[in-house]
């Protein structure tokens, strides 16, 4: 007799996306399947590390024979799936995955499902799902924690590449794109220290797109001086391929050419993953797992709200491995820096009819992006960034929402709608609905910001930190093959965050020194709340108007004493003095946070180990 199967919970499926036929029965899947921790023991839970725990720092390897899975349930899982008709093609025992491939038909009868095909609202994308709860056998139930791959839904989206006001056509980048900055600028205007990353590794998740190595080596050549270029690696994950396209790569070029201009020395690893909640948690546990990295950049996210039923197929599954993701990040001592997103305190974002124009989307109440809102990464948001002379002239919050318009767009969740939207971006920035417990790093720095959408209400608190992010004044990098110009500026806070990893790779270089080449584990946001106040941050209190004519060209306005992110009825957040839910504790003076970082380390408790510097 076949054991009873239960459900697994919290991996209820979308029904908010249009129906689209049925799965081919002969469709072939790879499925992730999680596995529990062998302990928890010494690892904070997510309730104890808001608190305030943390654990003991930890090796690469420690962490994986500690807190990974054990022989025994990989056994029970490896024989129950091989007994369900499906093939074990991998075995991952420090990051606790299983992974097993089988026809639709198979993985339907072993899970309990039914399998459907829907239509992507926003992306108009065609995606698996299954149409009930995602089932286990009951002898598992306390086993599985996740099963990832049955769903292949876009979840998530980059925090959008937005190409500046073009001027008049020359050869020259900075004179045709006036305002604009080569990354390597904005490191000089940040003051990071006389270090350039050498020994240092940075890992940048990538979903979709690629890059060549010639226009790479062309750009850091011609465009940042280099002699020679740095060290780019693809990877790839879940066997996703690595192709230069028209959509993404422009994402990808971006991350790297940032990172490679302002940390030239360090090596650059790029992981290519598919656009599903499955590839979103195998790149982060891939790159987790795979080196002692100076730093993870993420420059994608999804409006935190966006789950369940309301959207997303299993999030509430899918957001809880996702956390002890990051949760393994910082036991081995790897910041992760997460742009908290282009729409503002709106955080939702859509695109016009056309297919073609990107959009803010207006909305009744605030939101918060995800993973930035996770406890456990350093959310990124947005500033604008003004030079004078080789000094920052003015640095004010990245908003450059024009007024709000009326039309037709397609949303994260809707078919086609008739609402309000905003052309342009803003900084990410707010308070979390999910996370409703402010952390302790937040608390104990006397942080003590609320909700727009009720009185009172309190949670984490983002972003962290900030960069420079506006398209008017965005950074100088490659576009796709095929643009014209083959250089151009681009914005978002998806820029700001592979500046904050590139900046890491420098700090780590000089640290290694002050600790004779091993650095303690530590937790950065640790280090960001106790030093908010001092030289290492610059405080952005300002903004500046924007307004755009009738065919969509930006047009900047005065400089105005208070910025703010609102793109909602809620009125979003305004800057102040000292922290704010637009710019966190501000841009980094890279020099002086060094300063204060190595002299924070010393004077912390001694960790159990340290990690190699590089």
């Amino acid at each position: 007799m076949a054991e009873k199967l239960v459900p697994l919970v919290g991996s209820v499926p979308t029904n908010r996306h249009q129906a689209d036929g049925s799965v081919d029965p002969h469709e072939r899947i790879e499925v992730t399947i999680k596995l529990r921790r062998k302990v928890q023991t010494g690892l904070p839970t997510l309730d104890e590390f808001v608190a305030g725990q943390r654990a003991a720092g930890m090796t690469r390897a420690e962490l994986a024979e500690r807190y990974g899975a054990a022989q025994e349930d990989i056994g029970k899982v490896h024989d129950w799936a091989v007994q369900s008709g499906l093939s074990v093609s991998r075995v991952e025992p420090g990051s606790r995955q299983i992974h097993v491939v089988g026809s639709a038909d198979a993985m339907s009868r072993a899970f309990g499902v039914e399998l459907g095909r829907y239509l992507h609202a926003r992306t108009r994308t065609h995606f698996r799902c299954p149409k009930s709860d995602i089932h286990v056998p009951q002898s598992l139930a306390s086993i599985i924690t996740g099963v990832f791959g049955l769903n292949d839904m876009p979840v998530v989206v980059h925090h959008g590449v937005r190409v500046g006001r073009r001027a008049a056509a020359s050869s020259n980048p900075k004179t045709q794109f006036p305002g604009s900055f080569y990354p390597n600028e904005v490191a000089k205007l940040y003051n990071f220290p006389q270090t350039d990353g050498a020994g240092q590794r940075v890992a940048i998740l990538e979903f979709g797109g690629g890059f060549d190595q010639s226009v790479l080596a062309a750009y850091f050549t011609n465009n940042i001086g280099l002699q020679t270029p740095p060290v780019v690696n693809g990877i790839s994950v879940l066997g996703q391929p690595i192709k230069v396209d028209q959509d993404v790569t422009g994402e990808v070029y971006l991350d790297i050419e940032i990172v490679g201009a302002m940390a030239p020395k360090a090596t650059i690893d790029v992981y290519f993953a598919p656009w599903t909640g499955e590839g979103y948690l195998n790149a982060i546990e891939q790159a987790v797992h795979n080196d002692d990295y100076a730093a993870v950049s993420i420059s994608y996210g999804i409006d935190e709200d966006l789950r369940g039923s309301a959207g997303d197929p299993g999030w509430p599954m899918l957001n809880k491995n996702l956390d002890e993701a990051f949760q393994d990040a910082v036991a081995v001592g790897i910041p992760v820096f997460v742009s908290s997103g282009d729409q503002g305190s709106s955080s939702l974002r859509g695109v016009l009819s056309d297919q073609q124009t990107e959009i803010t989307v207006y909305s009744n109440t605030a939101h918060a992006g995800y993973p930035a809102t996770s406890p456990y990464v350093t959310a990124v948001g947005g500033t604008m960034l003004y030079a004078n002379n080789g000094a920052v002239s003015e640095e004010v919050v990245w908003n450059e929402l024009g007024a709000v318009q009326q039309g037709q767009f397609y949303g994260e969740t809707e078919k086609l709608q008739n609402g309000k939207y905003y052309l342009g971006g803003a900084g990410g920035g707010g308070v979390s609905d999910r996370y409703k417990t402010m952390p302790s790093y937040q608390s104990g720095a006397g942080i003590a910001l609320h909700s727009a959408n009720g009185a009172g209400a309190s949670g984490r608190c983002v972003p962290d930190v900030a960069g420079n992010s506006g398209s008017s004044t965005g950074y100088l990098v490659s576009q796709p093959p095929g643009s014209n110009p083959s250089v151009a500026p681009v914005g978002g806070t998806s820029a700001a965050a592979p500046m904050w990893a590139a900046l890491m790779a420098c700090v780590r270089e000089s640290l290694a020194q002050a600790f004779n080449g091993s650095v303690p584990v530590f937790f950065f946001n640790d280090f960001v709340y106790a030093n908010g106040t001092t030289a290492a941050f610059r405080d952005i209190v300002g903004g500046r108007d924007f307004t755009y004519t009738s065919d969509g060209e930006q047009v900047a306005g005065a400089f105005i004493p208070i910025g703010n992110n609102r793109s909602t009825e809620a009125s979003g957040y305004s800057a102040q003095k000292g922290y704010d839910l637009c710019t966190g504790w501000g841009s980094p003076n890279g020099a002086e946070l060094l300063k204060q970082l190595e002299t924070w380390l010393k004077q912390q408790p001694a960790t159990s180990k340290q990690r190699p510097a590089g």
